[in-house]
């Protein structure tokens, strides 16, 4: 055998075996979990031995099907905690987080899946100063308090921290702030809290502060449908808690039952019916709703 073959021959044998390593690992690895990333917000419900429990608003995909619910996020000695203050964050301990009962957290780590069980591992929790929180939610007036200016509502669909109260009730209260609206076929006409009454099916807009839903804005519905038109942005479209298709939408104009809600966040709820198109440069074809994104801008008749 000359050198030339013989170099050949070491070549092809070397990148053989350079090619089976990899083939290899890879066997070593099939069925084995794998570890995602993940972010989730929430309020911070309790703590154990080695673990947190978070109720879930809002987070990414690993997270979306715990919106609403209680999750127990696993900690470890290699977890960091950190508080915002008013001066930036400031490093905590665990043990601090018992100070923290109902404050607002960001959590962010590494999931896997295992035998169809979910481990979430924190890698980081960060509490969050308590402020509002923005929440929009539909429902019908079950009980007023003339006394402490606030009424419970049966919620139908929410968002926000009202988002995991559908088909339960909650209490709303007003203040001397609150707007109050019927809705007619010209459009919104002002009105006060004594006009509300029990059985109003009512939109409510406003913050969640300290256990407490306080109103900005409260809408009386009519009874029976009344046609709208309107024009805005998708901001949400909810993936649990309802089994309702519907999406909210930041109005930029309305007529019929939508005028007035210029700038505000409404409901859209569809049904089976209801029919969805994407237009452009003047053609339009037939979507569903899933092909809905937030952010787009949408022309709703109903």
């Amino acid at each position: 055998m000359n050198k030339r073959t013989w170099f050949l021959t070491l070549l092809v044998v070397a990148l053989l075996a350079m090619s089976s390593v990899p083939a290899f690992a890879a066997g070593e690895e099939r069925g084995r979990p794998v570890w995602r990333p993940f972010t989730l917000q929430g309020e911070l419900r309790g703590l154990g031995e080695s673990a947190i429990l978070v109720h879930v608003l809002r987070g990414d995909a690993p997270v979306r099907p715990y919106i609403g619910k209680a999750l127990l996020v696993k900690v470890n000695d290699a977890t960091k905690y950190y508080r915002l203050t008013e001066g930036g964050l400031e490093e905590i301990q665990f043990a601090d987080l018992a100070n923290y009962l109902g404050y607002p957290v960001v959590v962010s780590g590494r999931m896997k899946t295992e035998n169809g069980q979910d481990e979430f591992l924190a890698q980081r929790v960060l509490v969050q100063r308590l402020r509002p929180i923005p929440f929009t939610a539909l429902g019908k007036i079950t009980q007023i308090n003339a006394d402490t200016l606030s009424f419970k509502m049966r919620v139908q669909w929410g968002t926000g921290p009202a988002r995991p109260q559908v088909s339960a009730e909650i209490e709303v209260f007003t203040t001397a702030d609150t707007e109050f609206y019927r809705c007619e076929p010209d459009g919104l006409v002002p009105i006060t809290f004594g006009d509300l009454q029990v059985g109003d099916l009512v939109h409510v807009g406003g913050t969640f502060f300290a256990e407490k839903f306080t109103a900005r804005r409260v809408v009386v519905l009519p009874p029976r449908p009344m046609p709208f038109t309107l024009l805005g942005q998708i901001t949400e479209i909810p993936t649990t808690g309802t089994d309702a298709r519907a999406f909210t939408v930041k109005v930029r104009w309305g007529t019929g039952a939508a005028r007035g809600l210029q700038d505000q966040e409404v409901v859209i709820v569809t049904t089976e019916s209801t029919r969805f198109f994407a237009c452009e440069a003047g053609d339009c074809q037939e979507i569903g709703f899933d092909d809905l994104a937030v952010g787009d801008w949408v022309h709703v008749v109903g």
